[in-house]
């Protein structure tokens, strides 16, 4: 008898860079169509977006100092990435 098992795949599918990130920070996906959120420490969503190409730059300007979570939601996968963002 053959068993199989179910294992999602765990390659990530969301990066970012730099990090820590002084003036600016990217968020590359690796699937076009990718929601990507991100949230201040006290859990509050300050972006949301779907990412139609395979990066976006934000300016650190609009965000301020401090621990940010990106979280990332590929079209294929539909299982949430999380990744840690600071802020100096």
């Amino acid at each position: 008898d053959d068993v199989s098992t179910f294992e999602p795949e765990t390659f990530p599918t969301i990066f970012v860079n730099p990090n820590p990130a002084r003036n600016y920070f990217n968020i590359t996906v690796t699937e076009p169509g990718t929601l990507v959120s991100i949230y201040n420490i006290s859990g509050q969503l300050i972006f949301h977006e779907k990412v139609e190409s395979t990066t976006i730059t934000l300016d650190t300007s609009t965000f301020g100092s401090g621990l940010y979570f990106i979280r990332g939601i590929s079209p294929s996968k539909n299982l949430p990435e999380t990744l840690r963002l600071v802020i100096p």
